[in-house]
């Protein structure tokens, strides 16, 4: 199988083997018969692959991650061995709600020999904690890893996977719902003088994962039940079709009002104005002193043509319609009076009998 991988490429992986193990930042690792695959992104670059399988195989001689069995720098994949399951879907399973003792023994055994090894793994995300197919745990992925120099010893003091490592598990656990207290009863007591040793719980951890070198266990995998064994699959219940409702009857559509009567305007009465006939006091001493002049004579005098002439301008100031024009300017009086009545009698002008 080992040499199968070696000759593939990326895209023979991908379409060969069910990708859906665990994605991290930098990759996915996945199930490939009895070993495990970490395909990196295509733009990881060449060194830093070499760089994490070496530091995951100094960790692996103490017994703290799995071997690394090839490397494919052109690829951008790595062949190591295989685990059984994070620590994570085994506390889902088992309901846990505290973390096991014995899983806290071996975690502190763990980066104890990470310090004898002279790496930091730098990453506690509790998906990084593996088991294989005997319980016994395990730290993968070294993407975020350094090996330890001067300058961290000075910072982090002689165990700064204690300091750093141990302390990020302990806080991520939490998250996933697994109290625990390693954060109070090591880590913090490590940093007041960075001299501290849980050795009774380092012991027992040392016991758990067996010692430095052994081979790593074999993962026995359950095989499936054979298909007479397995009961029938439970048949649920067809939940029973919603009864329908029954529709609400459409609204009634009210009568629309009918438009308003729009009201006829009154039509104005438009008065005629009323011309003040000024009579002259010619008019009244003619009559007085000579009643019977007008039964004489057949023709107007001179004095009836001036009145009717001047009733005729009274209404002439009055009326609105179109004007008249004198044409006869010249001549006498009599002509000029003469002339105006004929113009009136044109333009249909009323006289006053009054």
């Amino acid at each position: 199988m080992l040499q199968s991988l070696k000759s593939m490429t990326r895209s023979q992986i991908e379409s060969s083997f069910d990708i859906s193990g665990k994605k991290g930042k930098e990759g996915t690792t996945f199930r490939a018969g009895e070993y495990a695959v970490k395909l990196f992104k295509s733009t990881k670059s060449k060194a830093k692959l070499v760089l994490e399988a070496d530091l995951q195989n100094l960790a692996a001689g103490y017994g703290v991650a799995p071997v690394v069995h090839y490397v494919s720098e052109k690829q951008k994949f790595i062949v190591m061995d295989a685990l059984e399951e994070t620590i994570v879907d085994k506390g889902r399973r088992d309901e846990w709600t505290t973390l096991p003792e014995e899983y806290a023994a071996q975690l502190y055994a763990l980066c104890k020999r990470l310090d004898a090894a002279g790496v930091v793994q730098n990453d506690g995300n509790p998906l990084n904690l593996m088991l294989d197919g005997n319980g016994r745990l395990y730290i993968i992925d070294y993407g975020f890893a350094k090996k330890i120099t001067q300058k961290i010893i000075k910072k982090r003091g002689p165990q700064p996977n204690v300091d750093l490592t141990l302390w990020h598990f302990c806080r991520q656990l939490r998250h996933y719902g697994f109290a625990n207290d390693l954060k109070e009863s090591i880590v913090d007591k490590y940093m007041g003088d960075n001299s501290f040793v849980d050795q009774k719980l380092l012991d027992k951890g040392e016991i758990l994962l067996g010692p430095i070198g052994a081979t790593a266990a074999v993962v026995v995998r359950k095989k499936k039940p054979s298909s007479a064994a397995t009961p029938p699959p439970m048949v649920r219940k067809k939940k029973p079709p919603p009864v329908a409702r029954k529709k609400k009857p459409p609204p009634v559509a009210r009568k629309k009002k009918p438009p308003p009567v729009a009201r006829k305007k009154p039509v104005p009465v438009v008065r005629k104005k009323k011309t003040n006939r000024a009579r002259p006091e010619s008019e009244s001493e003619s009559d007085e002193s000579n009643p019977d002049d007008s039964d004489d004579s057949g023709e107007e005098s001179d004095e009836e043509r001036v009145e009717v002439a001047r009733r005729s301008s009274a209404q002439r100031k009055s009326f609105k319609g179109p004007r008249y024009v004198q044409h006869v300017k010249k001549g006498t009086l009599g002509e000029r009076i003469q002339a105006r009545a004929k113009s009136f009698k044109k333009y249909k002008l009323h006289v006053s009998k009054d």
